[in-house]
């Protein structure tokens, strides 16, 4: 497996339109790229700050994707730059040891 962590940084007050659009774009970043999904978190340091990590089930399927999404994917990506001040990818590579769980042992 593989894992891309992301940093982002939204203008004031466009929190809420960069979280859907954040949304948006990971949905169809899975549906058309081959990624397992990401998770999207808020910094407690400040709320226009936030950070996600994608996982892929390989390097070479993160490296290649980006040519099989629809047009409409161009509006997302456009929402989701005027929404942020930053946008960086910060770390790439392969999983290492993993110890996340799904679901919470009960």
């Amino acid at each position: 497996m593989y894992a891309a962590i992301y940093l982002f940084r939204t203008h004031p007050e466009t929190e809420n339109e960069f979280v859907k659009a954040w949304e948006d774009l990971t949905l169809m970043i899975r549906k058309y790229e081959g990624s397992l999904g990401s998770r999207l978190h808020r910094s407690e340091a400040d709320v226009r700050e936030f950070f996600a990590y994608a996982l892929w089930p390989d390097g070479k399927t993160y490296q290649e994707a980006g040519n099989n999404m629809p047009p409409e994917v161009e509006d997302i990506r456009k929402r989701m730059r005027e929404a942020c001040e930053k946008i960086e990818t910060k770390f790439t590579g392969d999983v290492g040891e993993d110890h996340i769980i799904a679901e919470p042992e009960s």
